[in-house]
């Protein structure tokens, strides 16, 4: 059967099946058992959870999740620890990853490119208004409901446990596939981080390739950081130039020369549905 993390049994929920596993932690599908209602819940493994100070800090960003309130973000109702296991609990969303959709086809077209371009920097404007940055964006953390509705999902709580290890030891865990120039060199991230993680999602969206590839996590750290990718339109001719033009203001590595804020990029999106032209940022 259903097992808790480390085979420990949580109280109030009991455990339908689990969905997903990843390094920190296990995802179940499970029900509320007063609520009666379905949840997914992410429990994290014991020796992620092992300092005060990291636990604090679970519970100080799981506080403030739980607070947004947002169409295209996805309803934190429950966090907590149980039997030394710290959990969240989330609306479970019974649809597809963009990441599923993605191995399906690729690239997209480009006007659900722009749709998922205009709700992913909705849902940036809002949380970024409430001083939460998501950290963690990426194909496998976008919803893409039946209607085609965009939900984020899967905050940075997790990086909680991950963050401060990156930065004492000046190097960054896990994969730099989606992460921005700022998180590699372990500096201080804003709400233009989460911007340019949201420009490699648009750029594979658009060419079926993520714009910084190498055989290692090494080789692709050190594109990541120096090289300029190709623009998308050279990749997929189908794509328009002011489309190339939006995500690879996204992609600046300089974050004083991105977008400056999720707003800006909601201004670009409108004239981008006009085929008005855009300005291109790194041409100053």
């Amino acid at each position: 059967g259903a097992h808790w993390v480390d085979d420990k049994q949580p109280g109030k929920y009991e455990i339908l099946e689990e969905i997903g596993s990843g390094g920190m932690g296990v995802v179940y599908r499970a029900r509320h058992v007063t609520l009666n209602r379905v949840a997914a819940v992410k429990a994290i493994r014991e020796r992620y959870a092992a300092s005060d100070r990291h636990l604090e800090r679970f519970k100080r960003e799981a506080a403030v999740c739980s607070k947004l309130s947002h169409p295209n973000v996805i309803k934190l109702f429950d966090y907590g620890e149980e039997n030394g296991v710290c959990f969240y609990a989330m609306e479970y969303i019974d649809a597809e990853t963009l990441k599923e959709k993605l191995t399906k086809r690729s690239p997209q077209s480009a006007k659900f490119i722009l749709h998922v371009a205009r709700h992913l920097a909705r849902a940036l404007s809002y949380i970024h208004k409430e001083n939460v940055l998501h950290r963690d964006i990426k194909p496998a953390n976008i919803m893409v409901g039946e209607d085609q509705h965009i939900t984020l999902m899967d905050f940075g709580l997790v990086k909680a446990f991950e963050l401060d290890g990156l930065t004492q030891a000046g190097k960054a865990i896990g994969t730099p596939r989606y992460m921005s120039p700022e998180m590699l060199k372990a500096e201080d991230t804003d709400g233009r981080s989460d911007i340019f993680q949201m420009g490699i999602v648009l750029y594979e969206m658009a060419t079926g390739k993520p714009p910084f590839k190498g055989k290692d996590v090494y080789s692709i750290a050190a594109k990541l950081l120096s090289k300029k990718p190709k623009s998308p339109s050279r990749l997929n001719p189908r794509l328009g130039i002011w489309l190339d033009t939006l995500i690879m203001n996204c992609l600046e590595k300089d974050k004083e020369v991105r977008y400056q804020s999720a707003d800006e990029v909601l201004a670009d999106i409108d004239k981008c549905e006009k085929r008005l032209p855009i300005k291109r940022l790194g041409d100053e």
